[in-house]
Formats: C-alpha cells, structure tokens, sequence
C-alpha cells in the first residue's frame, strides 16, 4: 500500500481501475455536513468524522475515469464549500 499527500490545489490523481482510494481531508472549521461527490452525484461512500468534525476519512475504488470532491457545511450554517479534488 502506498501513501500520497496531495498538495493543496492539487486536483488530480492517476490510479489503476481497480485501486482502492483511502481518502483523508481535513476542514478549517468543524462540520455539521460532508458528502462525497463523483461528478454530479453521490458517491455512496460512508464518511467518518473525528471528534472535533474537522477531518473527515472514506474510501473508494476506481472503476473509470472521474472527477471527486466533498460538498461540506459548517456547524454555523454559512453554507456550502465546494472542494474539487
């Protein structure tokens, strides 16, 4: 198993069909909502929270090519952040 820190603006990723992702982002402020996206749709992954809100871990496998990101809130309902990934 191999490791990788993407740095931040780092949108891109090449992985083999197949490769599960294990996928680890950290937020500025905690969260009352996060929800993987593939695309336009959910991803169906189960997000894990730690106890501040602020990281959140969940995985996926590759399957074709795709675009992921995390649709997020805070817990002062500021609304939603989008970050491609």
């Amino acid at each position: 198993m191999t490791s990788q820190v993407s740095a931040p603006g780092l949108t891109q990723l090449r992985a083999l069909e197949g490769t599960r992702l294990e996928l680890e982002a950290l937020a500025n402020k905690p969260l009352a909502h996060a929800e993987l996206r593939q695309g336009d749709k959910p991803a169906g992954a189960t997000l894990a929270f730690d106890e501040t809100r602020t990281r959140i871990k969940t995985a996926l496998t590759v399957k074709e090519s795709f675009t992921f990101w995390f649709d997020l809130k805070d817990t002062k309902g500021s609304g939603a952040a989008r970050r491609a990934l």
